[in-house]
């Protein structure tokens, strides 16, 4: 009996989506749908595309409530939870194999919260802050090999505060910062060996000072710099 009792609570944990999405993989497309009290289950095909989820109706209004799934060709392609007919909440999306391809946070029916994206060898590609439909905070980026690739600040979903880039090895690539989404201060390109071939003072996106050209792809000074 007690087996049974912690069987159903795995289950139930899967559909409200609650054991965490870094420790889950797609559950089967044969999970049935469980609407709460004063709900009704409802299918929407649209080509290879099938919605599955819970409404609540109300004369001629179909409201989506809970958790909903979306499956392409019979496989599960994305899902998570509508409150009053708004995403709310934590939605993932598969690979065509079932591995996490992405996380995103809602909060009604807005970009609220952190979002991911994985590449296919599992490694985390993207991190990102959203604030009410905004970008805020770190935006990072990261490369196959899982080392730092790009981090850069968004206040208010503009750009402010300090870039840099990496590349695969770790090295320092780019440098510099935005203030209210333009460039300001120093920014610099450099080379394997740490020393700059571009460098430029920026005030308020505008060059004031350095080498402003830049450099053609052909005349890098960096034998090894790709």
């Amino acid at each position: 009996m007690a087996m049974v009792t912690m069987m159903q609570m795995l289950i139930l944990g899967l559909t409200l989506g609650l054991l965490g999405s870094d420790a889950m993989s797609s559950p089967p497309s044969s999970a049935p749908v469980r609407c709460a009290r004063g709900l009704v289950v409802e299918v929407v095909p649209s080509g290879t595309t099938v919605e599955r989820g819970c409404v609540r109706v109300e004369g001629e209004s179909r409201t989506r409530e809970g958790h909903w799934r979306v499956f392409d060709d019979g496989r599960l392609d994305n899902e998570g939870p509508f409150r009053a007919g708004r995403k709310h909440g934590l939605w993932r999306g598969f690979t065509a194999d079932g591995k996490r391809a992405w996380t995103a946070q809602w909060k009604d029916g807005v970009e609220h919260g952190v979002w991911r994206t994985w590449y296919s060898n599992g490694k985390l590609e993207t991190e990102i802050t959203f604030a009410a439909g905004k970008l805020e905070g770190p935006w990072k980026s990261f490369h196959p090999n899982g080392k730092a690739r790009d981090v850069q600040r968004y206040a208010a979903g503009v750009l402010d505060g300090k870039v840099m880039s990496r590349d695969e090895l770790g090295r320092l690539r780019i440098e510099g910062a935005y203030r209210a989404g333009k460039r300001h201060g120093w920014w610099r390109e450099l080379c394997p060996d740490g020393k700059p071939f571009v460098a430029a003072r920026w005030e308020d996106g505008v060059a004031v000072e350095g080498d402003v050209t830049g450099v053609p792809p052909d005349k890098i000074p960096c034998e090894t710099w790709r």
